[in-house]
């Protein structure tokens, strides 16, 4: 069943045909309606913003990550070490990979929503920018290791931001 919820999960998950898909045809269903306009709108930012690319920074040798409030987008850096990745492998005890996730809190006409994004990483250094994110949210990212498992192990984690309109 197509809800603005559905399509809104749709969107953080980067399942960016299949919300536009749900939100067009709930646009047809309910015009006026304000959430799906929104969601519309992060919609075209995230299409045209494209996949977020991730760039290399030299290393300082240890484990973190911080966010960075650009604008309307999000700056997420992070350094993984090869100690810290060793550790994460061994507690997750299987394969995987490294992986920022971040976690986005809004507050809605229903209550509050918490998703949650992984980002694999291309570098163990670097950073990237996302756009098409909830607004207003408050942000938190942690860098570790998703096993394929699921179980993911934090290596390090971002101070809260907000992202306001």
């Amino acid at each position: 069943m197509a809800s603005p919820a559905l399509a809104e999960i749709l969107l953080d998950q980067g399942l960016l045909a299949e919300a536009r898909g749900m939100l067009e045809r709930l646009q047809q269903e309910r015009p006026g309606d304000g959430r799906i306009g929104g969601l519309l709108r992060r919609l075209v930012e995230r299409e045209r913003a494209g996949e977020p690319e991730q760039r290399p920074a030299e290393r300082r040798g240890r484990d973190a990550v911080t966010l960075v409030v650009a604008g309307s987008d999000l700056e997420i850096r992070w350094e993984l070490t090869e100690a810290g990745l060793d550790l994460a492998r061994r507690a997750a005890r299987c394969s995987g990979s490294p992986v920022v996730r971040l976690s986005t809190v809004t507050s809605g006409p229903r209550g509050v929503r918490r998703s949650f994004r992984d980002i694999a990483l291309a570098h163990s250094c670097g950073s990237t920018r996302l756009a098409g994110l909830p607004r207003p949210a408050v942000h938190v990212a942690a860098a570790g290791f998703l096993a394929r498992s699921g179980v993911f192990v934090p290596l390090a984690a971002s101070a809260p931001v907000e992202g306001a309109d």
